[in-house]
């Protein structure tokens, strides 16, 4: 049968099953590889997997990975937070880890195959995580969930770059293909960046926008090539390829020439994947795929769950996004393929878990479907029967030094004020200080709505993160229209951003502007504007005298005023100092505040 018929049978039945399993809300991805099992022979018989259908699969896997390797720029593996890196590094270590020891004492298997095995099914399928966020309509998960998946695409290319070491020959060998691997991408990077790019800008000056995607996949071939001359193996080649371009100005412009091929370079993956399954092992080792098959998704699930918790995530989050990670995909096909290429295991040891690895792809889908429909609003439901309950008309979101001050400035004015913190210890006390503290993470608008704010007036929003805080605003301004907001801003964009949603009160970040959005809006509650004037005039001279007081202390190496604990402890003794300077107040001192006076105490500050 010739190319041609084998393509035109493939797509009508692809025309046919694909758009049925997005109907049922299911990923396409899926109903490309259910395409390939139904046409395979295990079922009809139609086609017959040719070498030219392998070459497709190869090209296919390859322009895959060259996208998953565009989606790794530098800037966009920079701005991830610490706490999102860590979560698929400690998810990545915990399953793999696990696998090998269960592999090597359970299944027999070496520590080098046990070690590719487990690695391979620990990682998640990226392409068809990108299609499930689809259906998720909470931005901060899917941007959080995205991020999991560039961190472990990230994962799974250092992990493919190390692979050919346990091979080697020789120590002397390994060494040479580290630093050949540095040279090679070092003179690539330096190449794309002082070479090509300003042969793209020649390009772009003459209006030859047609030769700009061919010089762009010039240089992703040139990259290609080099590397695989190296011995770098080609998948790897691929995503390095992609990683390289992705650091041209010309990224965004790129994706956009490519982004129709996309949907026909994962069909042509997936369905040849499909066809070239041996599932005659699903009918000789029921058991132990069934057995795997649920092991492999409840560890994960389950894992998932615990870290995401750990991490601080709610419940409804947690289970979420546990739900969204549980499939194995093509990197764990990549890495079964090189422990073949590279001998360290055989067809008939990897086939088995080739088909675990492509029913934890098919299943998962699923499972993601059931919980996102059925558990996950008796969660949510759960979550937030739990109300809290703020009677305080003041509302400080984000307890850092910032929110601590307006705090202190409050509690001298016999203000109730209510903290939200999520970094905080529950027990720290600020009943006797005239406020109370919530464990909360604002960010999460499920755990914001279990908060009641119907005595809140005013709100202080003091919290760090741009993205974070204009989030925020924006439940803020949407839910409770009635409430003021006074909000700090970390720079001028921030501030910009701020006031583009309408934001009035707005602070850039500085000791003087903390200040002064505490007198402001508390104000705004008291209505009392010169006797208010005054008492943040005596603070200011009450905190200078006590920072001065703070300089004669001691502090050992560790430097503890840097760590969290410290400063907690340090805002204790500064409510108590409050607290004596509060009593002093009571007492009506008088003190000549002359303008000379003011504006050296304004110089102090700055």
């Amino acid at each position: 049968m010739s190319l041609l018929i084998q393509l035109t049978i493939i797509l009508a039945f692809a025309l046919v099953l694909v758009p049925m399993t997005k109907s049922l809300g299911l990923p396409s991805l899926l109903g490309y590889v259910i395409t390939g099992i139904m046409l395979g022979p295990f079922a009809l018989n139609l086609i017959d997997l040719s070498v030219e259908l392998k070459q497709l699969q190869h090209l296919g896997l390859l322009f895959l990975l060259f996208l998953v390797g565009m989606q790794l720029h530098p800037a966009r593996l920079i701005s991830i937070r610490k706490q999102t890196l860590q979560l698929p590094i400690a998810a990545w270590l915990i399953l793999s880890s696990l696998g090998t020891v269960l592999g090597v004492f359970a299944l027999g298997l070496t520590v080098l195959q046990s070690l590719v095995i487990s690695g391979g099914l620990s990682l998640l399928s990226f392409s068809l995580l990108q299609q499930q966020l689809n259906t998720i309509l909470n931005s901060r998960i899917t941007q959080k969930l995205t991020q999991f998946g560039l961190v472990q695409s990230l994962i799974a290319a250092i992990f493919m770059a190390m692979l050919p070491l346990f091979n080697m020959a020789s120590p002397q060998h390994g060494l040479a293909y580290v630093m050949s691997l540095v040279a090679a991408i070092s003179g690539l990077y330096l190449l794309q960046r002082y070479v090509l790019q300003p042969v793209f800008d020649l390009l772009e000056k003459t209006h030859t926008h047609e030769l700009i995607l061919a010089s762009a996949v010039f240089s992703a071939s040139l990259s290609f090539i080099a590397l695989e001359a190296l011995g770098i193996h080609a998948t790897l080649a691929a995503m390095l390829a992609g990683f390289l371009i992705s650091d041209s100005r010309f990224e965004q412009r790129l994706k956009l020439y490519i982004r129709p091929l996309q949907g026909l370079v994962f069909a042509a993956f997936f369905i040849v994947l499909g066809l070239s399954l041996p599932l005659q092992r699903i009918v000789e080792q029921p058991l132990f795929l069934g057995l795997g098959l649920i092991t492999l998704l409840l560890v994960k699930m389950l894992l998932y769950v615990a870290l995401n918790r750990y991490f601080k995530a709610s419940w409804p989050d947690s289970t979420l996004s546990a739900a969204a990670l549980l499939s194995s995909g093509e990197f764990g096909f990549i890495l079964l393929y090189m422990a073949f290429e590279k001998q360290i295991a055989n067809a008939a040891l990897l086939e088995p878990y080739l088909i675990l690895l492509m029913l934890s792809f098919l299943l998962s889908p699923f499972l993601f479907i059931a919980v996102q429909r059925y558990l996950l609003p008796r969660l949510q439901q759960a979550d937030t029967g739990s109300q809290h309950l703020v009677n305080a008309p003041l509302l400080i979101i984000g307890f850092g030094r910032f929110g601590q001050l307006v705090a202190r400035v409050a509690h001298l004015q016999h203000t109730p004020f209510t903290a939200i913190d999520s970094h905080l210890k529950a027990d720290l006390a600020l009943e006797a200080y005239g406020g109370s503290l919530h464990v909360l993470d604002a960010t999460d608008a499920t755990q914001l709505e279990t908060m009641t704010l119907a005595q809140v007036k005013v709100t202080v929003i003091a919290v760090d993160d741009v993205e974070d805080n204009i989030n925020i605003v924006r439940y803020l301004q949407l839910n409770y229209p009635e409430i003021e907001l006074f909000v700090r801003a970390r720079d001028r964009h921030h501030a910009h951003l701020l006031k583009d949603l309408g934001i009035a009160h707005i602070w850039r970040e500085t000791y003087l502007s903390a200040l002064e959005l505490a007198e402001q809006s508390l104000a705004s509650l008291n209505k009392q504007d010169e006797p208010l004037m005054t008492s943040i005039e005596e603070f200011r001279i009450h905190d200078q005298t006590l920072q001065r007081q703070q300089q004669h202390i001691e502090y050992d190496d560790t430097k503890l005023y840097q760590t969290q604990e410290a400063a907690l402890d340090e805002l204790a003794y500064l409510f108590q100092q409050d607290a004596e300077f509060k009593a002093k107040r009571l007492a009506k001192l008088k003190r000549d505040l002359s303008p000379s006076t003011s504006q050296q105490m304004k110089l102090d500050d700055l």
